[in-house]
């Protein structure tokens, strides 16, 4: 049984942080290939730099495993999908290289899962560099969710609006790291800008120097109406991120009246559907959904069902996968 209690469509941009910290190693065995990526010095980015000896393991591919994640918990049947990318600045002080583009749109809005596949794919594959421009990031995402001049995505109104940030750090940019105060200021402006189009921004802050100071993802996600997410260990990414949220608190309990047997496998997606597998005795079975929002306000619905022991059983179809395998 399955069903939603958030918006009837949704519209997301995940933002994702590719400065030159993001190279380095995440202290987890991200590509499951038995091996964790250790540190060693390069030079890349701002500094002669701390990558990791496995790319495939670097923070970077962390913060993509997690987007993945993401993408495979919403729901495919309401939800669009895009990605933007966030680092500016240098590519490398010390060779002085050429400015990088503060935010990129990898991939506008989609309900293509391919697509959004693909972007993510070449998205690990590119060399991080630069610093963190959080503002810029922000912005993006508010571009691509509106459909501003310079958009590749097409808005659509009538659907509910959020962004997911992922950084390692704390903003750099555009200001350098001796006006850090001004930096701050300019991400926060952009929360605001996101605010005021009614964009709930969620920010996770992966590892120690993202918790040192979390002033621009705390507020970030406080002014919006979003989640604040610390990760302290990579490792734990995947996890945290099926915590953000994109609609109200809202309690669902599925239940067989008639054998008193709680729904297994039960889920709620950050998007707002829920569902699970309801274990159904031969005959009628009546099968109840209550769901409670922090308020008290308060719904429920009933519906019979009946088990053939002789039929065959019946596969869950594709658009479900979001609740995980079963018959």
């Amino acid at each position: 049984v399955a069903g939603r209690s958030g918006p009837a469509e949704l519209d997301v941009v995940i933002v994702i942080d590719t400065s030159v910290s993001t190279a380095a190693p995440s202290g987890a065995d991200v590509d499951g290939d038995g091996s964790v990526g250790r540190s060693e010095l390069g030079r890349i980015g701002f500094t002669m730099g701390d990558r990791s000896t496995d790319p495939g393991d670097s923070i970077l591919s962390a913060e993509v495993a997690a987007a993945r994640r993401l993408a495979q918990i919403l729901d495919p049947r309401r939800t669009r999908l895009g990605l933007v990318s966030f680092s500016g600045g240098p590519a490398d002080l010390v060779r002085g290289e050429p400015v990088l583009p503060n935010a990129v749109t990898r991939v506008p809005l989609t309900d293509d899962l391919a697509h959004l596949e693909e972007g993510l794919g070449a998205l690990r594959e590119g060399t991080p560099a630069g610093g963190t421009h959080m503002a810029a990031g922000i912005d993006q995402a508010t571009v691509e969710l509106l459909g501003l001049p310079g958009a590749m995505s097409s808005a659509d109104p009538s659907r509910s609006r959020a962004a997911v940030l992922l950084t390692d750090g704390t903003p750099t940019q555009p200001f350098g790291y001796d006006r850090p105060a001004d930096t701050v200021r300019a991400a926060l402006r952009a929360a605001d800008r996101a605010r005021r189009a009614r964009i709930r921004v969620s920010t996770v802050a992966i590892g120690s120097l993202a918790l040192e100071a979390p002033v621009a993802a705390v507020e970030t996600a406080a002014r919006t109406g979003g989640a604040f997410i610390p990760v302290r260990h990579t490792a734990g990414l995947l996890d945290a991120i099926e915590e953000v949220k994109f609609t109200p608190s809202v309690r669902v309990e599925l239940v067989n009246r008639s054998s008193g047997e709680e729904a297994r496998e039960f889920r709620i997606t950050p998007g707002g559907s829920w569902g699970g597998f309801v274990p159904l005795a031969p005959g009628d079975n009546t099968i109840e959904v209550a769901a409670r929002t922090e308020s008290g306000l308060e719904a429920r619905r009933t519906v019979t069902a009946t088990l053939d022991e002789s039929a065959p059983a019946a596969a869950v179809p594709r658009e479900y996968d979001f609740l995980g395998g079963g018959t």
